[in-house]
Formats: C-alpha cells, sequence, structure tokens
C-alpha cells in the first residue's frame, strides 16, 4: 500500500480553505466537480493537517458548491427526462449494483472496503453532479476550467519538489505530493490537458490562450515527468484524434499547427536545458523498459481466476497482495465474470447511441468541440487502461461517458429548441400569407 503524506503548511491548509469558501459563495458546482475530478488523480492518499483528509475537505467543497446552487438556480437535472440520458442512468445505477453485489459477497477486506469506497467517491459522485449540474456548454467549461486549473497547481507544486539537485539526482518518477502511484497521478495531467485544448479552440482572448497554453504545458509536462508509458502514449493517441478532427472541420488549421508546433519544439527545447530536463526528463526516459513480463505474469494470474468462476467473477479482490490485472477486460472477467462484461457491452452500446455524430454536429461549434474532446478522453482511456487500471480504479472510464451523454443530450434540446422556433416562424408566415391573399381577393 502506498504510504499516506499529512500536509501541514497552514498557508497551503487556508489556501484550500479559501477555496472552499469561494466556490460556496458562487455557486459553482461545476467548477467543482472538475476541480474534485481533477484532484483525485494526484493527492487522493493525501492528509489536511493531522487527521482531515483531502478528500474530505474537496468532498465538502463539493456538496457546499451543490447545496448553493440548489438554492440559486432552478430547472436541476433538466436532461435526465431526456431518454438517452434516462437509459444511460439505469444502465449505469444497475452496473454499480452489480459490482456493490461482487463487494457483499466478496471477502470484505479492509482493500476491498477502500476501493468501493473510491468508486462511490471518486466515480459516482462526479457522474451524479455532471448529470445534476453540467446541463450547458458554460458549465461543461466551467468544468474543463476547474480540472485544468487544478491539474496545473498540482503539477507545478509536484515538479518544484523534484526540483532541488539531490532530488534531480535520485532519477526518481514524479509522485505527486511525496508517494501517489504514478500512474494514477499521470492519468490526470493527460486528461487536463485534453480538456485544455477544447478550452483553448474555443478561447476568443490572447492572453486566455497564453494562461491556457502555459498550463497546458505545465500539464503535459508533469505527465512526462511522471514516466507513465501508458499514459504518455494514450495521451499522444488522443491528441493526434483531436487534431485530426480539427482539420477536417477548420480553415488555416496548419498555419496553427505549424505556429504551435515552432512554441512547442522552444518550450520543450527551453525546458529540456534545465537540471529537471537534463538530470530528470532525459535520462528517466533513456531508462524505461518495455518488458512486458511483470504484467504478462498478472495476465495470466487473471485469466485463470475467471476460469474459476467464469460468469459471476471473483470479487474485487481477486489476486493476492491487493494487486490487479493492469488491464480493465481482464479485471472485469476476473472480478466481474461474464455478467460485467455484458454489463460493460450494455454501456458501450447507450453511451455509443447518445453520442450520435447527427446531433451534434447539427449543433454550434463548442458543441462538437466538446463532444471531440469527450471522445479524445475516452479513447485515452482505453489505451492507458489496457496496461493499467480497473474498472473500479479508473474514474473517467465512468464520468467521461456521462459528460458525452449529458452533451448529446443538450445538442438535442437546443435543435428541439431551434425546431420549435422554425416552426412558430413557419406557421406565423403562413397566416401572413393567408391574410394576404385574403385581403387581395376581397
Amino acid at each position: 500500500m502506498i504510504p499516506r503524506v499529512a500536509i501541514t503548511d497552514p498557508f497551503l491548509i487556508a489556501f484550500l480553505f479559501a477555496v472552499v469558501a469561494a466556490v460556496v459563495c458562487m455557486g459553482r458546482a461545476s467548477f467543482a466537480t472538475g476541480l474534485f475530478c481533477s484532484t483525485w488523480s494526484f493527492a487522493f492518499n493525501v492528509d489536511i493537517g493531522p487527521s482531515t483528509m483531502l478528500r474530505i475537505g474537496v468532498g465538502a467543497m463539493l456538496c457546499a458548491g451543490l447545496a448553493f446552487s440548489f438554492k440559486k438556480r432552478h430547472g436541476v437535472g433538466r436532461t435526465l427526462t431526456a431518454p438517452s440520458v434516462r437509459n444511460y442512468v439505469i444502465v449505469l445505477a444497475a452496473w454499480a449494483g452489480w459490482i456493490g453485489i461482487t463487494y457483499v459477497t466478496g471477502d470484505q477486506s479492509e482493500l476491498s472496503i477502500l476501493i468501493i469506497k473510491n468508486f462511490v467517491l471518486y466515480t459516482l459522485l462526479p457522474s451524479g453532479m455532471i448529470l445534476m449540474f453540467v446541463d450547458d456548454f458554460g458549465q461543461v467549461r466551467e468544468l474543463a476550467y476547474g480540472f485544468l486549473v487544478a491539474s496545473a497547481i498540482g503539477g507545478g507544486i509536484s515538479i518544484s519538489g523534484i526540483a532541488s539537485p539531490a532530488s534531480a539526482e535520485s532519477l526518481d518518477v514524479i509522485r505527486g505530493f511525496s508517494g501517489v502511484n504514478y500512474v494514477t497521478y499521470a492519468w490526470g495531467p493527460g486528461i487536463a490537458a485534453l480538456l485544455g485544448m477544447g478550452l483553448l479552440l474555443l478561447a476568443e482572448s490572447t492572453f486566455l490562450k497564453a494562461l491556457i497554453s502555459v498550463m497546458i504545458g505545465i500539464c503535459t509536462v508533469t505527465l512526462l515527468l511522471t514516466g507513465a508509458r501508458q499514459s504518455a502514449i494514450a495521451f499522444g493517441a488522443a491528441l493526434a484524434f483531436v487534431l485530426w478532427v480539427i482539420a477536417r472541420n477548420r480553415a488555416r488549421f496548419w498555419k496553427r499547427v505549424v505556429i504551435g508546433a515552432v512554441l512547442g519544439c522552444i518550450y520543450a527545447v527551453t525546458f529540456l536545458s534545465t537540471d529537471i530536463g537534463v538530470n530528470v526528463l532525459s535520462k528517466r526516459w533513456s531508462l524505461l523498459s518495455v518488458d512486458f513480463g511483470m504484467r504478462e505474469d498478472l495476465w495470466a494470474q487473471a485469466w485463470n481466476v475467471f476460469t474459476q468462476a467464469p460468469i459471476l467473477g471473483n470479487g474485487l479482490t481477486y489476486l493476492p497482495e491487493g494487486d490487479t490485472a493492469h488491464n480493465l477486460m481482464l479485471d472485469l472477467l476476473a472480478s466481474q465474470g461474464i455478467v460485467g462484461v455484458l454489463f460493460l457491452t450494455v454501456f458501450v452500446a447507450v453511451v455509443a447511441q447518445a453520442g450520435n455524430v447527427r446531433f451534434l454536429g447539427s449543433c454550434r461549434s463548442e458543441g462538437r468541440t466538446w463532444k471531440v474532446v469527450v471522445q479524445s478522453i475516452m479513447l485515452f482511456t482505453v489505451i492507458h487502461s489496457s496496461v493499467s487500471g480497473s474498472v473500479t480504479s479508473v474514474p473517467h472510464f465512468f464520468w467521461a461517458p456521462t459528460l458525452l451523454v449529458q452533451l448529446s443530450a443538450m445538442a438535442r434540446r437546443k435543435s428541439g429548441l431551434v425546431s420549435h422556433m422554425t416552426g412558430l416562424v413557419d406557421r406565423a408566415a403562413c397566416q401572413r400569407t393567408s391574410e394576404v391573399e385574403r385581403l387581395v381577393a376581397e
């Protein structure tokens, strides 16, 4: 188990409580959701002060924003009546119920309790918040800003932690606040950079574009410093997907790509010339091995566990010492059996139907941009989960599809409003035409 880390710096604790107070005052539940989703990756095992966990502090912020939002606005959960969202909620609830059954019927060890708590807190809670409060494109932007800002701050703190010569000479990977699992830590900066791409494409102010670019750069460097190969490869594929889609739909795209590439090269050369780049990043990646021996053993063990109970699986802790298969599909087979695979199949079908291009393609450019970004996050998830992670340990495996379903509902609602207004205009025009014809006849 990864040891817990305590933060006792009074200024940092005061800053965190100030963030809580600000979110409560603003009632920005969508911004709070972005903060919460991001913070999980780099600080889920960090305590604030001697006993209060960071997860409790951020959870309080989230609940406070929720409660305040209930008082400030009407129409909470406006998309829940849409058929696509309703079907998705039913499938998600049924699958979560099945995961709960595997926990109840399992060994209920301390590790199982931790797994189910994290699943409820970091997967189901953010998904519910997205369904309840992120129901227009402005709130999607708020969520993205919350995620990006938190990831950039966390990444900056983590980079500064290995900036000393002693840390640089150790060639150790960056692990968040002194001990967070580097594999799970890498997920947050990768997703933040992809969300930042969406914000960058939609930003109009030059200053805002520059600020977003700096935060994307910090998150990208943080991702590379983790040494997580699967996340780096997944991020590259997701970014290539975003650029490919944009290239097909935007004029002057290649001019912007060339400018971005030149700036990126300047940024990379500048970074690699520093102590962190020379002593940590370059050497770390030159020492990375492509040996899959350990994971192949875990894959074989997970398959053997599946063959022992192929229908229902063997519960959340199916391997000794609390390890997992490091492959999402094998983990699903070993822990939840064929029943879990059936849930996955229905889940994918519902999400694919909800994310139909015909609805989102008819919406304005912001809807299409966020659709592509969320799809890139899902691609990122699929690739990195093939060699790390599990269904219950990868929160964005659920909340990213939830956001895609919400985007589909937003686009359908907007298309319905446009069609309704067009119909009203057409009927009014027909009435005027009839009146003119009647007057001419008289």
